[in-house]
């Protein structure tokens, strides 16, 4: 009996369609026994105890969850849940300035170690009511389900105050709100006012040539109108940015003309340019004409600015490393007025005179050499100022 029982529980257990699968089957008798095995030990028993094990878990798992819950939303003190107080404060997180400043559990604390290290003879009442009430392990001294937070009025001052606050806010919305409207009409009307002066304006309808017509010092030439108010005048200046396109004549190799390099010094900074593709056939450098620098910025007819030029045999980018192999080829100095006198259709032409044969190496500056003729090709853009001021005479 005792083998029986050894061999039908391992080998029962064991196999999934209980003790059949470990004899030959059969349809006799023995049927009603392997059949009443499968459906008590394989399918109820061992379910009721996989059941049992994940019932014990969910419960674990729901418990903890629940003590997290009481310790994060639930006052210590008090037992009053954080969703109350969200609801009653008129500020966000009203729960957590509740328990930090209202209910602090670590207050209370203190408050018992106090009572601990003071001497029984000094309590006053209320000191000596807690004190029984902790030797007597009792907590009636909490104020369960109470707090003044939640059973205070608001006072008079506190309501004006508030209403007062809320005014307030209302206010500098809707004054925001219109404020930005002003700000869109106001560019609005700025957009449209500008497109008509420049349709009106008669700089876009003549040649650059005639510039000292149209910017006359005393404005007689040109019919503008003298308004002498705190010695300033309406005059339109014109913002003036340039950009090399080329540089021709330059009897070099294909090595050393694609280590020409421009550098532009002018009021609006300093700029460097590098030649983008050399031809030694045409002796020419050609540079990116879509990139221009911003040089001068309101210029007028009695403009005293200059601008200089410097053409560059080195890169540029490497200036501060490796000065003194940069060879000085030539210089050119220009006004601010000969940049709009002379480029009638955006790009001017300047003759130089080269400072040094190829190939010879000459230090920044020293302009002994042979002289070659070359041309400087210059892209040159101006806009008209939209703002009035002062003529600038630096």
């Amino acid at each position: 009996m005792y083998d029986c029982m050894k061999m039908t529980l391992s080998y029962g257990l064991q196999n999934g369609g209980g003790i059949a699968d470990s004899f030959s089957h059969t349809t006799g008798p023995r049927l009603i026994l392997d059949l009443t095995f499968f459906c008590v030990v394989l399918v109820v028993l061992l379910n009721v105890f996989l059941g049992m094990i994940i019932d014990t878990f969910s419960s674990l798992r729901a418990d903890k969850i629940e003590r997290l819950r009481d310790t994060m939303e639930v006052c210590f003190i008090c037992g009053i849940e954080k969703q109350i107080f969200d609801r009653a404060s008129d500020e966000p997180d009203g729960f957590k300035t509740h328990i930090k400043i209202d209910h602090n559990m670590w207050n209370y604390l203190y408050f018992i170690f106090l009572l601990w290290e003071q001497d029984r003879d000094d309590d006053d009442g209320l000191e000596q009511y807690v004190r029984r009430a902790i030797d007597g392990s009792e907590i009636s001294w909490f104020p369960m389900n109470k707090a003044m937070r939640l059973d205070r009025v608001a006072t008079k001052n506190e309501v004006l105050r508030k209403d007062l606050k809320d005014s307030i806010a209302n206010t500098q919305k809707n004054v925001l709100t219109r404020l930005d409207d002003f700000k869109q009409d106001i560019h609005g009307l700025m957009t449209q006012l500008m497109s008509n002066l420049k349709q009106e304006s008669p700089v876009d309808d003549v040649r650059p040539t005639d510039i000292n017509v149209l910017l006359m010092d005393d404005g007689s030439e040109t019919g503008v109108e003298n308004n002498n108010l705190d010695n300033e005048r309406a005059v339109f200046g014109r913002h003036v940015s340039i950009g090399v396109k080329a540089i021709n004549g330059l009897s070099m190799s294909q090595e050393d003309l694609s280590m020409i390099s421009c550098r532009i010094i002018a009021d609006g900074g300093n700029f460097s340019q590098q030649g983008q593709g050399a031809d030694e056939n045409m002796n020419t450098v050609m540079f990116d004409d879509t990139v221009t620098f911003p040089v001068l910025d309101n210029v007028h007819v009695n403009d005293k600015r200059m601008i200089q030029i410097q053409i560059l045999h080195g890169d540029t980018k490497s200036i501060a490393l490796a000065s003194r192999r940069l060879l000085f080829i030539g210089h050119i100095e220009l006004s601010a007025v000969e940049l709009l006198l002379d480029a009638p259709d955006g790009v001017l032409e300047i003759p130089f005179q080269r400072s040094a044969p190829s190939g010879e190496d000459t230090e920044a500056g020293n302009n002994e050499g042979f002289a070659v003729p070359c041309i400087l090709r210059l892209v040159v853009c101006s806009t008209i100022a939209t703002e009035y001021g002062r003529e600038t005479t630096a």
